[in-house]
């Protein structure tokens, strides 16, 4: 199917022919380096904004929990104690 808007015809000569898929392969490898460069540009300037924000906000050390060693009475974690009072109505 051809598109009526974008019409290439290949030359006839097989000169003109070589020459012409000389040309579209140039300009698809072209394509592609340009397109590695800027991948690579790209990844350079994100890892050096990154080794810049490190070196200016370093992170903090996170102590390590240590769990104790004497058996398993106790159940580890945050709690909240909620203490059962008994109010009367006035």
């Amino acid at each position: 199917m051809r598109s009526r808007v974008f019409i290439i015809n290949p030359p006839r000569s097989a000169l003109a022919r070589t020459l012409w898929l000389l040309a579209l392969a140039t300009l698809a490898v072209i394509a592609l380096l340009f397109g590695a460069v800027i991948v690579v540009a790209a990844t350079l300037l994100f890892g050096l904004v990154w080794l810049v924000r490190r070196m200016i906000r370093p992170r903090q050390t996170v102590p390590r929990h240590v769990a104790p060693e004497d058996g398993g009475a106790v159940i580890e974690g945050e709690f909240v104690v909620v203490k059962s009072e008994h109010h009367q109505l006035p």
